[in-house]
Order: structure tokens, then C-alpha cells, then sequence
């Protein structure tokens, strides 16, 4: 099985002179539209995320591809025809140059391809049949992530070997694999079979193989390194390490070991796709000890837990028949109609179930299992460990209400009050060096702890305990984290922005990996945001001295940016490149200026390729404004470079000069700071 990766450039090979040779489904000649080998390795390397660890080969393929009496016509699309809507005396044979993947490398590859995008850059184009298989290897690496795979023996002529095959008997993965099959472009089956024709490779066939190939290369890479094989018996042990093995072959089996594998093989599969069918399925219902009215946090040691064993329907989950029920009867009746061997299917349900979970084994020995007792630690495990694997199985697993809502995580709620003294602007609100005091509570849920049920909390160290009697889930990193938060937090102020940034958005806040639930503030903080919260931002009409005419998304942009600077706050204006920000920045200057705001310069920092751009828009847009340039070996510095800024309106420097001026840049009050290009900060 190896993957071919071909293209077509619009750059053709001019024909000898003479009379072009005619391409027919017998007699394959040089695809003139066919890329080169080194032009497809740099196509390649050019895609997003593209891998750097493969090296594929080089490699020539036979294709059946539309063709008139002369030449191919390119596609424009990789995946138009052939077998498609081209009628069968247009297809004629054509070598193309490829590079070839072995199964593990194209997963790897074909994983990295987006698939929603046609040109991923300029010049290149994907074919459908390329993003096709991308998302069949999207759909393979979804198989092996649930561990939809089974190992088995395929025979030919060769003999047998070991493989692992995709588990696609689930109805959900049925319907997917339909569809890739329905929508498998025509081009991807232009390569002749090795024996045999081109209208013998179906698309079922086609996919199959191909999905196949992949799974096993990856579960076989995986398993080489993860994997050891804990049988004795010679030819099951020889089979399994033919699973781990590369090349996978298997160790000759004679003709008595090859039907016990396979037979030991169809019965697990029977029993897998068993939980699939049928009118009911095995089912576990957790159910929490009986509720307690208690105070404070606590972990009983005794507390006991009930895994129960059920029969639930297929067409109405709500409806669950009790293992007693059961084992009383042996045909139930089910919305009408009849349950053949109830007995049998629980029996089964429970031997599964049994694998993903251990402690179901001790209910077991009993003639009539129909629940199993678990301790708090057990619980635990099956809750995060067992229960999706259950599920994914076809085993039906109802929950406690608590885990299934997992709200009740550990949280901080903060109280926010400006430190005193606070240092405040000119205009009487808070300065970003202010710094700010924050009290805190730690809440799991809706539930306040105190001081001393947190430290009962540390103590505990377990990750299922009673709140005040209800149950909650809590890792062991959120302990340590809030532990942790505790001990570096205790008696500290946190910096304004810190603080601000908190208030509007707490859910978006993490303090030392703690999450913040609730938010309170108080003091000048609470001024600054209530004014936010009643003030409503006013379209400003253009300023007078503004030549030309601000559009409409302009006019917002500038009126946002003045609401803002109103209240002491910056803004990032990230309009796209050439919507007009220069403009929208200048409008802003020239509205402080008319309505009296401030009487000082504005600092823009720039590279250096548009300072004197920005000089020109500001000529163009605002000549009111006077506008000077401090850049170059003959700039202003010290007390000169103070009193020229001073008589102007906009000073304009670049990134490089920060660090060298400023000494006095630092000594000017500026009434603005625009960053132009602001990823060079």
C-alpha cells in the first residue's frame, strides 16, 4: 500500500515538431502537464504545517485521465474525472511523476492538509481528490484516538499475516463511512490495479483499503512503543508480535493454529457487535450514598457506592429494566413486543463491562449479579477512567446529576478595592501604576468555604468530597493550585490593569491557575466602571479642521477611540490594512485639539519606513496641525528636543529610538501615544 502524491502545472513541454502521439487506455505516454518531481517537493514543504520528518520517494504512476486526439487538458481542478462525467473514448493512459508514501508517513501528511481551503497560498491549488483523502485520514486518526480498532489475520495468496483493521460496526461510524464512500471523487481511482481493471476498483473497496492501511501502520507504531505481549502460548504469542512487528508478517502457522486465532477472533466479535444489536442493551446506573445532612467538607471513609446493573432500550433510554427482572424471566416484553435471551445479553453487558472496569468481577461470583458496591476511590475511576470506555462500547452509563453538570469546580471570588494612596490622573481616576487590594474566598459551586473548611479541604487530598451533603469532584491539581494561590496571594495588591481586566471579564481570569467565579469592587474602581456601564458612546460628527471625508466605519472607529481616551483607557484599533486607521488616529488629534481637551503633543512611534508617510497624511488630512520628525543623526535631543515638541502637535519617531532617547523622550507630558504597527512592541 503506498500513497501517491502527484500535480499538474500549466506550464507544458513544447512537442517536437512532427505529429503529436495519441494517448490511448493501452499505450501510456508523458502526462505534458504532469509537475516534476522537485516542483511537487517544494509544493509540498510550502503547505501549512507541513511535516519535516518525511522523505518520500520518487516514483512514476500510470493514470487513466481525460484526453482528446492531441494532448490532456489540464484539469484546473485535480479531481475532475476520469470514470466521472468524461465519456470512456476520452481517458487515455498517462504517466505522471509522483512522490510515493509508505501508510504511516501519508497519515502524517495527509493529517496537516487543510481541507477546507482550496489555495492554501498563491499559486497552489489542492485537488479534491487530495483534501478527499485528508479527511479520510482525519476520519482514521478519530478511530485510533476511541480506540475503534481490532486486530486480526488476513489471508491471500502469500499467506497470513497479522493486521489491525478500523471498527466501523458502530451505526454513527456506518453512516460516515457511507458518506466518504458517496463522495469519493472519480480521479482518486485513475491508478491501474496490479491485476485486474479500472471499473473493478469500487470506492468501497478503494476506501477500505485505504483507511486500513493507515490504521495499521499507526496502532503498529504506537503498539511497538507501548505495547508488550503477555501471552505464553507459542502461536498466539507469535501472532501478537506479528501485531507489534514491522513488516507485519506473521510466523507460519499450520493449518490447526490459524482456525483457533480466527475462531477465538469471531467470537469477540460477535460479542462486540452483540452490544450493538438488538432492542435493549446493558446498562450501569451509579447512584451516590444516601444523602446526609451535613456541614462543612468531609470524605467518609465508609461511604459505600452503588454500581447498579441494568437492561435499557434502545428506542426509549428511559426505559430500564432491573437485573432482578431479569433473572426472573426469561422473555421480557419491551414497548409491545418481546426480548429474546434478556439473560444472555445482561451476561454479556456484564462480562464487557467487567474488562473496562475490574471491580464488576467480585459481583460476579454471584448466580444472580445485579449490582456492585464500590468505594469513594473506585468510584473515582470509573467516573474518569472506565465510564467513557463503557460508553464508547455500547454499554449504557447514567450518572449522578453532579458529575454530569461538573460546575462545582474550585473557584476564587475577589473583592477589589483601590490600595491606599492611590495614585490617580489629572482627572481624578485611577493611573495604571495604581495598585490594587483584592481580598478573596474560595467557593466550590454556589458554596462559600470558610478558612477553616479550606484547610479541611487541603487536608482531605481527595478528589470526591461531601460539601454540606452533596458530592463534588476536585483534582488533586486544583488543591495544589489553590493551595499554592493561597500562600503567594496572602496580603498582596495586584496592578490596575490587572484589576480592571478582572472586573469587566472575571470568567476570562485565571489568578495562578485558579479560576475567578464573581468579581465585587468597590472604591474608585467601582466609579470607574459604573461611568462605563452608564456612559453610552456618542457618534461624534467630524472634526472642522479634517480635509476629506471619514466614512462611516470611520467615523465609528474615531468616536470609539475619543469615548475611550474620555475615560483614561487605551484602545487597539486593528481595522485591516487599508481601512484607514491613519486617518481615524488623525481625526482623534484634531478633535482634541478643537474642543479644548489638551494643549499637548502626541508621540506616534512607527517604523522607520513610514515616518514620513505619516508626516504626508497628517499634511494631507489635518494641515492644521503641525507635525515634526525626530529621526536621523541631526535630530533635536535634550532640552531642544523638550521645547520643539512643545511647539507642536505631533511628534513622529520610530522603534529604534525608544531605547537610545529616552532619557527625554520620558521628560515630555504627551497628550497621546499611538503605536503604529503595533506588533513590533
Amino acid at each position: 500500500n503506498t500513497f501517491h502524491l502527484w500535480g499538474e502545472h500549466y506550464r507544458p513541454v513544447r512537442p517536437r515538431r512532427g505529429r503529436r502521439a495519441v494517448a490511448r487506455p493501452d499505450r501510456a505516454l508523458k502526462h505534458p502537464f504532469a509537475a516534476d518531481v522537485d516542483t511537487l517537493q517544494r509544493a509540498l514543504t510550502s503547505l501549512p504545517r507541513a511535516p519535516r520528518l518525511i522523505h518520500p520517494a520518487a516514483a512514476t504512476l500510470s493514470l487513466l485521465l481525460p484526453s482528446d486526439e492531441h494532448a490532456p487538458a489540464p484539469s484546473r481542478e485535480l479531481g475532475h474525472s476520469p470514470l466521472g462525467d468524461t465519456t470512456p473514448d476520452r481517458l487515455g493512459l498517462w504517466y505522471v511523476p509522483t512522490l510515493a508514501f509508505p501508510p504511516l508517513d501519508a497519515l502524517t501528511l495527509l493529517a496537516r492538509v487543510p481541507i477546507n481551503v482550496i489555495g492554501p497560498r498563491p499559486g497552489l491549488i489542492l485537488g479534491t481528490d487530495l483534501r478527499y483523502w485528508a479527511a479520510v485520514a482525519t476520519f482514521a486518526l478519530s478511530l485510533l484516538a476511541k480506540q475503534h480498532i481490532l486486530p486480526d489475520i488476513e489471508e491471500d495468496r502469500a499467506g497470513a499475516r497479522a493486521i489491525w483493521r478500523p471498527w466501523l460496526d458502530a451505526p454513527d461510524l456506518a453512516d460516515r463511512m457511507a458518506a466518504f464512500i458517496r463522495q469519493m471523487p472519480p480521479v482518486c481511482r485513475a491508478a491501474r490495479p496490479r491485476r485486474g481493471k479500472w471499473d473493478e476498483v469500487t470506492a468501497r473497496a478503494l476506501f477500505t483499503q485505504a483507511l486500513g492501511a493507515m490504521v495499521d501502520a499507526a496502532a503498529r507504531a504506537w503498539a511497538q512503543q507501548h505495547v508488550e505481549v503477555p501471552y505464553d502460548e507459542r502461536f498466539i504469542k507469535g501472532w501478537l508480535y506479528a501485531l507489534v512487528g514491522s513488516p507485519p508478517g506473521v510466523p507460519p502457522l499450520d493449518r490447526h493454529e490459524a482456525p483457533v486465532i480466527k475462531d477465538l477472533l469471531r467470537q469477540w466479535y460477535q460479542n462486540l457487535q452483540a452490544m450493538f444489536a438488538g432492542r435493549v442493551r446493558f446498562c450501569v446506573r451509579l447512584e451516590s450514598p444516601e444523602a446526609e445532612e451535613a456541614e462543612g467538607i468531609d470524605a467518609p471513609e465508609g461511604a459505600v457506592w452503588t454500581l447498579r446493573y441494568f437492561l435499557q432500550s434502545r428506542e426509549d433510554p428511559s426505559l430500564l429494566i432491573p437485573a432482578e427482572e431479569v433473572w426472573r424471566s426469561r422473555r421480557l416484553r419491551v414497548l409491545d413486543r418481546y426480548v429474546l435471551a434478556p439473560q444472555e445479553t445482561l451476561l454479556r453487558g456484564l462480562g464487557i463491562a467487567a474488562r473496562f472496569f475490574p471491580p464488576i468481577e467480585r459481583s460476579l461470583q454471584e448466580a444472580h449479579p445485579t449490582a456492585c458496591h464500590l468505594t469513594t476511590e473506585e468510584v473515582y475511576a470509573f467516573l474518569s477512567e472506565a465510564a467513557p470506555l463503557m460508553e464508547q462500547s455500547g454499554i449504557g452509563v447514567l450518572l449522578p446529576s453532579w458529575w454530569a453538570k461538573r460546575g462545582a469546580r474550585l473557584s476564587a471570588r475577589v473583592t477589589l478595592r483601590s490600595a491606599a494612596p492611590a495614585e490617580t490622573t489629572s482627572s481624578g481616576l485611577l493611573g495604571l501604576n495604581s495598585l490594587v487590594e483584592f481580598d478573596w474566598q474560595f467557593a466550590i459551586g454556589d458554596d462559600v468555604l470558610s478558612p477553616e473548611e479550606f484547610e479541611t479541604l487541603v487536608r482531605l487530598k481527595k478528589p470526591l468530597v461531601r460539601v454540606r451533603g452533596k458530592w463534588v469532584e476536585l483534582s488533586p491539581e486544583q488543591i495544589e493550585r489553590a493551595l499554592e494561590f493561597w500562600e503567594k496571594r496572602r496580603g498582596q495588591a495586584i496592578p490596575f490593569l490587572e484589576a480592571l481586566g478582572m472586573a469587566l471579564d472575571p470568567g476570562a481570569v485565571s489568578l495562578d491557575g485558579v479560576d475567578v467565579s464573581d468579581v465585587r469592587v468597590e472604591g474608585p474602581l467601582r466609579d470607574l466602571l459604573e461611568g462605563l456601564e452608564q456612559a453610552r458612546m456618542e457618534i461624534l460628527p467630524q472634526p472642522r479642521g479634517f480635509r476629506g471625508r471619514l466614512r462611516p466605519y470611520q467615523i465609528y472607529g474615531f468616536s470609539w477611540l475619543a469615548f475611550l481616551r474620555r475615560w483614561g483607557l487605551g484602545a487597539c484599533l486593528a481595522d485591516d490594512m487599508g481601512l484607514g486607521k491613519t486617518p481615524q488616529t488623525i481625526a482623534l488629534f484634531l478633535y482634541e485639539r478643537e474642543q479644548g481637551l489638551t494643549d499637548r503633543p502626541a508621540l506616534v512611534v512607527c517604523p522607520t519606513s513610514v515616518l514620513v508617510n505619516w508626516k504626508r497624511e497628517i499634511e494631507r488630512f489635518a494641515p492644521g496641525l503641525k507635525a515634526m520628525i525626530h529621526h536621523g543623526p541631526g535630530r533635536l535631543r535634550g532640552q531642544d528636543f523638550i521645547e520643539a515638541a512643545q511647539r507642536h502637535d505631533v511628534v513622529i519617531t520610530s522603534y529604534a529610538l525608544l531605547h537610545r532617547d529616552a532619557a527625554f523622550l520620558t521628560e515630555v507630558m504627551w497628550s497621546d501615544v499611538v503605536l503604529d504597527e503595533a506588533q513590533n512592541i
